[in-house]
């Protein structure tokens, strides 16, 4: 899920609060996520909320119909400030339990695209099936992929680093050539490129942690991530 940051600052013209609001519902419609609004809208929702201006039963019309369309709002109090707080808020909906857990680093993975079609493929043979069931599948044939493509990769990474050291030491007795330089330097390209994945999921693993636990464990799960990135 997406998160979108904006920054408004309402125009005084009612027409062009129209247009703005329009174009901010038009985005919203077409980006899926939640969103954070740090603004001054210019506008108040009832007559009580106007102080020190004339009320415009229009202007508050309109802003109403933009926060009911898109979001829920409720205003808060003034304080010692000249405007009303006003809190909008999208409804939260409990899907329930995520089905399967999915690492950034999977996504970096060429093969990953074309796995999870051909699972799909595979699993909407059955048309009986509900989404549910067809995730609990498809959870299947991801893990399946994944420790395949973790072990071939944990293979290759040690292939990679036997390689290196033999190339050292072939360099360390004077047999130096570009051909061996080229090849040295493409295999510590793909043995950085092999532990970049592994960073990744490292990384999410100890964020993962970090919003359970707090910051009460920060030094051992950062001590755990730099335990990682350097074996």
């Amino acid at each position: 899920m997406e998160v979108f940051m904006g920054n408004v600052y309402a125009p005084q013209a009612l027409s062009d609060k129209i247009m703005l609001w329009n174009k901010v519902s038009s985005f919203m419609d077409n980006h899926p996520g939640d969103f954070i609004f740090l603004a001054d809208w210019n506008s108040v929702r009832t007559r009580e909320d106007r102080c020190g201006s004339n009320f415009c039963v229009q202007d508050a019309r309109v802003f109403n119909d933009f926060i009911e369309n898109n979001l829920k709002g409720s205003v808060l109090a003034r304080g010692h400030s000249d405007h009303s707080p006003i809190l909008l808020f999208q409804d939260k909906v409990d899907f329930g339990p995520t089905y399967f857990k999915i690492f950034e680093s999977w996504f970096t993975r060429q093969d990953f695209d074309s796995t999870v079609r051909k699972a799909w493929d595979i699993v909407n043979l059955n048309k009986e099936l509900d989404i549910v069931a067809k995730f609990r599948l498809m959870k299947g044939h991801l893990k399946r992929w994944i420790s395949s493509s973790k072990s071939n990769e944990d293979a290759r990474y040690k292939e990679i680093v036997n390689k290196i050291n033999d190339i050292d030491i072939s360099i360390d007795v004077g047999i130096v050539g570009d051909d061996l330089i080229n090849e040295r330097n493409n295999l510590v390209v793909e043995r950085d490129d092999l532990s970049k994945l592994e960073d990744i999921d490292s990384f999410q693993k100890s964020s993962i942690k970090w919003d359970i636990e707090g910051d009460e464990n920060s030094k051992f799960f950062h001590a755990s991530l730099k335990h990682k990135r350097h074996s």
